[in-house]
């Protein structure tokens, strides 16, 4: 609407004026509304998995509700690949789940809904046996799962097996339906920084003796995707009201 607006006026102008101050009244109005309010150039596609978590100016509270309004601010993506099978996930009724990333200061979190006809009982001492999360950021970059890549976290349980000495926080709402989990990281990240990450989930519908591993990641069951860190320039509609006056003095 804005942009209309401006191709309206400078078409008066064009009308009013003579031939050199059209041109130059015609491109000096292009030069400052091209940047404030076209739209934003495609991106290229990129090759393979990556997730782009926003930065958020208010840390999320990690209580396993995801109520927070810093979550609104991140693209929820679909837990949609079957491991065990090597194929997309076609059984919602099974199971369903999606997660979501921001990030504020040296924080990262992650956020997981879910729906699991049937969850394992919680109180196996070995995590392997049970439904749980799986979680992998590699800032060693090497793109693969290893010990120090990876978090897990047993189905209503707040304890995190890990190796990595980065400090984590995870928590349960919601009848084990939502998630939320933090991990301290060793620096403040840039922005447009990347590393490895793949999350999992392995589901045993009551069978300790086998279980399906759904997940997003690259399709190879080692192979991780990537996590960027991103942040989204806003303009509220002050800044707008004021771009719009210094262009109109340009008249």
């Amino acid at each position: 609407m804005a942009l209309w607006s401006i191709c309206s006026e400078s078409y008066s102008v064009i009308k009013r004026g003579k031939g050199v101050l059209c041109l130059t009244t015609t491109l000096l109005i292009s030069v400052v509304v091209g940047p404030t309010f076209s739209a934003p150039t495609p991106q290229k596609k990129e090759k393979g998995f990556i997730y782009k978590a926003e930065r958020v100016s208010i840390a999320p509270v990690v209580d396993g509700y995801l109520d927070d309004p810093a979550w609104k601010k991140a693209k929820p993506e679909k837990l949609q690949w079957n491991f065990s099978k090597k194929q997309a996930w076609n059984q919602p009724v099974d199971f369903d789940g999606q997660f979501s990333s921001v990030w504020h200061s040296d924080l990262l979190y992650i956020a997981v809904k879910l729906e699991d006809n049937y969850l394992l009982s919680n109180k196996k001492k070995d995590v392997f046996k049970q439904d749980h999360l799986e979680i992998h950021l590699d800032f060693n970059k090497k793109g693969k799962k290893s010990d120090q890549s990876q978090y897990l976290i047993a189905t209503g349980n707040q304890q995190v097996q890990q190796k990595s000495p980065l400090e984590t926080l995870a928590a349960w709402g919601n009848n084990y339906k939502s998630f939320e989990f933090r991990l301290n990281l060793s620096s403040k990240p840039s922005v447009g920084d990347e590393t490895y990450f793949g999350i999992f989930y392995h589901d045993f519908d009551g069978n300790d003796k086998f279980h399906q591993t759904v997940g997003w990641s690259e399709t190879s069951i080692d192979r991780l995707a990537k996590l960027a860190f991103t942040k989204t320039i806003t303009v509220d509609a002050n800044q707008k009201a004021v771009q719009w006056g210094r262009i109109k003095s340009l008249y």
